[in-house]
């Protein structure tokens, strides 16, 4: 009984989240009241306060529900793989995410309302760009200790990663202009991003 109990809380959490997120990307967070919510959720006002006491909290809820599906898959197997072959791969995976059209939404959601609503801005960075960062320090950690890389700031160095895939076609993604998204442009983008890092940060061999 508590286990049907569990699941119906979970599955209307998961149905008010799915409302929630097609207001926020089709009106913004402002323009996404918490009655059109409920509305657009097919629950009463009351129950939508059962799970969320403010917007905000329903906001990053939205944002949480997509890191947890999201960034696993990006670093998915990576330990299996040697550095420059692992690097392609989170280049390639974090591309095709960041060009989904949920990703695309949910960026020029929180990029319009962050002027006024900067706590959005912070949900955001902590839920995503944070984690995702602190996932590729892990493994340039491991890296590092396992004798392949040699980097003294892997903070900066995964920063340094991720700032090498945002090219064009991202840029021109958000901005809505047209783009290559082929598995061939993206690909060249992932390979040239993980050969100039290897380059840069690649333990030398005696000799070298």
């Amino acid at each position: 009984m508590r286990n049907k109990a569990a699941d119906a809380t979970a599955e209307k959490r998961r149905q008010i989240i799915e409302g929630a997120a097609a207001l926020f990307t089709r009106h913004g967070y402002e323009g996404a009241s918490m009655a059109d919510i409920a509305a657009g959720a097919g629950v009463s006002k009351g129950t939508l306060y059962n799970y969320f006491a403010c917007k905000s909290d329903l906001f990053a809820a939205f944002v949480g529900e997509m890191a947890q599906g999201m960034l696993p898959q990006l670093f998915d197997g990576i330990d299996t793989l040697p550095p420059r072959e692992a690097l392609v791969a989170i280049g390639e995976r974090v591309l095709r995410k960041m060009l989904s059209q949920r990703s695309l939404d949910l960026y020029r959601v929180v990029v319009s309302e962050a002027g006024q609503f900067p706590h959005l801005a912070q949900i955001f960075f902590d839920a995503l760009p944070r984690r995702a960062r602190e996932t590729l320090v892990a493994w340039i950690d491991r890296q590092v200790t396992a004798g392949e890389l040699s980097v003294a700031d892997p903070i900066f160095a995964a920063d340094q990663f991720f700032a090498l895939l945002h090219t064009r076609i991202v840029v021109c993604a958000r901005l809505q202009l047209p783009r290559d998204e082929s598995d061939a442009a993206l690909r060249h983008v992932a390979n040239a991003a993980a050969d100039m890092f290897i380059a840069f940060y690649r333990r030398p061999t005696q000799g070298e």
